[in-house]
C-alpha cells in the first residue's frame, strides 16, 4: 500500500462503507498466474502457494538492481520485457529466488519440529529431485554438491563433448555466478583428470581410506591417528583430502612431500566410486547413521573407509605415537618462513583465542548444521568463554610475576589481537595475517605457522573444545604447561 500510494499518479480517499470485499480462495487467488513450479514446491513443503510466493518475491526483489516499485507502477512495459521467457537474467533470478525460498522455509519447518537445521547441500539435492521428477524436460538430474556432476564433466571431457561441458558449467552458474566460488569449493576439474588422482583397483594389501573433515586441527588429528592404525596393521593409507568451506587448500599447500615410512596417497573422494568391497565407519555425529567413537575392527581383510573430524578409535590408537607422527612432518617453504619470522624463547607464553566475534555462529564453518544440537551448545559455551577479555586477567597476573614475559597470540579474529595489543603493546607478538577466516590457502598457511609457534611456547593459554589448541599441544616437543580459559582461569 505504501508503494501504491507513493507511485500512483492520481488517488482519492473514499468511505470504506462503499467498498465490498470479494472473498477469494487459495485457488482463485492464484488461478490467473503461471505458478506451476511454485505449486509443486509449495506442495512439497506442505505450505500455501501464497506464502511461498510472498517469501520468494521478497528474495527476488533484492536480486534486481533497480527500484522494483517504480518499474512496476511507472513503467510496466519494461518490467514485462524483462520477465519475458527469453530474458536469461530474469530466469536466473527467478530460479535462484525459488531455491533460496525453498531452503529458508524448509529449515524453518525443520527447526520448529526438530530444533536443528538440515545441511544446505541436502536441501538442494531434495529441491533438484523434486523439480526433475515434475519437470524432467527442463531440469537435469544434477546435484551440485556431489561428485556425480564432476564425473559427468570428466566423461564429457573424455568424449570431447563441449556442449555437455557447457551445460554443466551453466547449471553451476545458475546457483552461483561467482566463478571463483565454484573453482574453490568444488573439485578442480584439471586435478581430477590428473593421473595423480587415479588409484589402481588392484592392490597388494588392504587399505585404510580416510576422509578428514572440518578445519586444520580436526584434519591433522584424523591424519595422525589414521597413519598410526595403517602402520600397525600393515595397510596402505589413502587420504581423501577434499576442499570445502572449512578447509579450502590442498595438503601439499601446507606440507612437503616426504617419506614417512608408509605408502600414503593423497587424493579426493572421487576414488570411492571405484571401490565397492569395504567396511565403512562414519564418525560425523550429525549424520543419520553415525558411528562416532566406535572401535574400528582392523582384523578384517576388507578395505576400511572412515569419514571423521576426530581421532579414529581402535586398539592401536596411541596419543604419543600420533604426536610423534606429527613431529615428523615437514612444512612447506611458505609455512617455514612464517615460523622462522618469530624467535620463540623461554620467556614466551602462547595465547590461543578461539573466539570469532559476536556473530561467530553466522559463519559458514560454524553453522549448527555441522553438529548436532547438543554438540553445538557445548561448542557455543566454550566459544563464548574464549573472548579476548577472558584472557586479560590471567595475562596481567603472569606479567606481575615476571616482567620479562612476552606473549605470542594466535586468534581467529583480528579484533581479538587488536584488543590484546592495546592492553600489552610491546609484550605482544603475532603473525599479521593478510586474510583471516577465509580458510583459503594463505589463511591456512598462517594458521599452521600459528599452531607451530604456539607449540614452541613453554606455557600455553588455550581455548576449550578447540582442535587448534589440541594440535598445538600435540606438536610441542617439550612438556608444556597448558591452561584452558574458562576452566583453569
Amino acid at each position: 500500500y505504501k508503494r501504491l500510494f507513493e507511485y500512483t499518479k492520481k488517488y482519492q480517499v473514499i468511505d470504506s462503507n462503499y467498498i465490498r470485499h470479494i472473498e477469494q480462495s487459495e485457488e482463485s487467488r492464484t488461478s490467473n498466474q503461471v505458478i506451476k513450479i511454485e505449486n509443486v514446491l509449495s506442495k512439497a513443503l506442505n505450505n500455501s502457494v501464497t506464502n511461498f510466493m510472498i517469501r520468494r518475491n521478497e528474495i527476488l526483489v533484492d536480486l534486481y538492481d533497480y527500484d522494483w516499485g517504480r518499474v512496476t507502477f511507472e513503467n510496466g512495459f519494461e518490467r514485462k520485457q524483462l520477465e519475458n521467457n527469453d530474458n536469461p537474467k530474469h530466469l536466473i533470478f527467478l530460479e535462484l529466488a525459488n531455491l533460496k525460498a525453498y531452503i529458508k522455509i524448509r529449515n524453518e519447518i525443520r527447526w520448529k519440529t526438530s530444533g536443528d537445521n538440515i545441511k544446505i547441500s541436502e536441501i538442494i539435492n531434495e529441491y533438484l529431485i523434486i523439480l526433475y521428477n515434475n519437470f524432467p524436460e527442463k531440469y537435469l538430474p544434477i546435484n551440485l554438491f556431489y561428485p556425480e556432476i564432476i564425473e559427468r564433466y570428466i566423461e564429457a571431457d573424455y568424449k570431447n563433448d563441449s556442449i555437455l561441458k557447457l551445460i554443466i558449467k551453466n547449471s553451476l552458474l545458475i546457483y552461483s555466478n561467482d566463478k571463483e566460488f565454484i573453482e574453490k569449493n568444488l573439485f578442480k576439474i584439471d586435478n581430477l583428470i590428473n593421473n595423480k588422482y587415479q588409484i589402481s583397483s588392484s592392490k597388494s594389501k588392504p587399505r585404510l581410506i580416510v576422509k578428514p573433515m572440518h578445519g586444520l586441527g580436526n584434519r591433522l588429528r584424523v591424519l595422525a591417528s589414521a597413519y598410526n592404525i595403517a602402520k600397525e596393521t600393515n595397510r596402505e593409507l589413502i587420504i581423501c583430502w577434499d576442499k570445502d568451506e572449512h578447509f579450502n587448500a590442498e595438503y601439499y599447500d601446507l606440507f612437503k612431500e616426504q617419506d614417512l615410512g608408509l605408502n600414503i596417497t593423497f587424493t579426493n573422494s572421487l576414488i570411492l566410486n571405484n571401490i565397492h568391497d569395504l567396511r565403512s565407519y562414519n564418525y560425523m555425529e550429525n549424520d543419520l547413521y553415525s558411528h562416532k567413537d566406535h572401535i574400528i575392527n582392523t582384523e578384517t581383510d576388507l578395505d576400511i573407509f572412515v569419514i571423521s573430524s576426530s581421532v579414529l578409535k581402535s586398539k592401536f590408537t596411541d596419543y604419543q605415537k600420533e604426536n610423534s607422527f606429527l613431529s615428523q612432518l615437514n612444512f612447506s617453504n611458505n609455512v617455514s618462513n612464517l615460523i622462522n619470522s618469530i624467535n620463540i624463547d623461554d620467556n614466551f607464553v602462547g595465547v590461543h583465542i578461539r573466539y570469532d566475534g559476536i556473530n561467530w555462529e553466522n559463519l559458514q564453518a560454524e553453522n549448527i548444521s555441522n553438529w548436532n544440537s547438543e554438540a553445538h551448545e557445548l561448542i557455543k559455551s566454550h566459544r563464548n568463554k574464549s573472548r579476548p577479555q577472558d584472557f586479560e586477567s590471567k595475562m596481567r597476573n603472569l606479567l606481575d610475576n615476571d616482567i620479562n614475559l612476552k606473549f605470542f597470540v594466535s586468534a581467529a579474529n583480528k579484533d581479538s589481537i587488536s584488543y590484546i595489543t592495546n592492553l600489552f603493546s610491546d609484550k605482544v607478538y603475532f603473525l599479521d595475517t593478510p586474510t583471516i577466516n577465509n580458510r583459503d590457502k594463505l589463511s591456512l598457511q598462517y594458521a599452521l605457522a600459528d599452531m607451530i609457534l604456539l607449540s614452541k611456547c613453554k606455557h600455553l593459554l588455550g581455548s576449550g573444545w578447540s582442535s587448534f589448541t589440541e594440535c598445538a599441544v600435540r606438536f610441542s616437543k617439550q612438556k608444556q604447561k597448558v591452561e584452558i580459559v574458562g576452566e583453569d582461569f
